[in-house]
């Protein structure tokens, strides 16, 4: 694994800037980027690639089983060493 995958700011800061040099300049010759523009995104993990569309205005919307799976096994260690 490379370091990003174990430093998740790092990794979000990454996706982020990567919408931002990649993504954006590639949709604005077809697409406004207003408040009125929804952005969807599953299995969006932390979220960094919806971070420039909302910092350009649009609404965005982001969901994955990911957190909620760590989430669970979090509980689930939990409620094992309680026993």
């Amino acid at each position: 694994m490379q370091q990003r995958h174990h430093n998740r700011r790092q990794y979000f800061c990454e996706l982020a800037n990567t919408a931002r040099e990649f993504y954006l300049d590639y949709l604005c010759p077809y697409v406004s980027l207003t408040p009125e523009m929804r952005v969807l995104e599953i299995g969006c993990g932390e979220g960094g690639n919806l971070l420039p569309f909302a910092e350009a205005g649009c609404t965005v919307t982001g969901c994955t089983p990911a957190i909620h799976q760590k989430l669970l096994h979090y509980i689930c260690v939990l409620s094992a060493k309680q026993g």
